[in-house]
């Protein structure tokens, strides 16, 4: 399993040998380790705000590409098995095929959104899903339903681990 760094450099020495340059980059992974505003990123880097967000989001799929298996395992049968038999073992929860939950994560709405973003703990967000096994590991995730969807509508409605 590879750490986020090491999937951040293997990333990195691939994006420098394309079409990103040196101050592009830090620039991009400065954002994904402030959470810096885009004007500000674009008034201390000479970088438009639309440019600094096509290149958020190339290096946030490189980085999706490049780590997601070797951090999350692929869906089999076998792999359910074992989980159910772990589930089993550690908590006496037989049939247990992993832990499943939703996380709201605070956003601005976006323009014309109306209220698809606002939750019911009154915020506007977009839900994280995620299932993990008996060892606290992730198996499944989806990012990106809107806030005002629960998440059993996420679950029968967003191709749920069909990836």
């Amino acid at each position: 399993m590879l750490s986020l760094i090491a999937c951040v450099a293997l990333v990195v020495a691939r994006l420098i040998g394309g079409t990103i340059r040196w101050v592009a980059l830090i620039c991009r992974l400065k954002f994904l380790a402030t959470g810096e505003e885009f004007n500000d990123m674009h008034l201390n880097y000479y970088r438009g705000a639309t440019t600094i967000a096509k290149t958020i989001r190339l290096v946030c799929n490189a980085i999706w590409d490049r780590c997601l298996r070797q951090n999350m395992p692929e869906i089999t049968q076998q792999l359910f098995e074992e989980i159910s038999a772990d589930f089993d073992k550690k908590a006496n929860f037989p049939n247990c095929l992993g832990a499943i939950d939703g996380k709201h994560i605070r956003i601005r709405s976006p323009a014309n959104s109306g209220s698809l973003f606002y939750n019911y703990k009154g915020y506007n967000s977009i839900v994280l899903l995620a299932i993990t096994d008996s060892k606290h590991r992730f198996i499944y995730v989806d990012i990106g339903a809107y806030g005002k969807e629960s998440d059993s509508t996420i679950s029968t409605t967003r191709n749920f681990m069909t990836h």
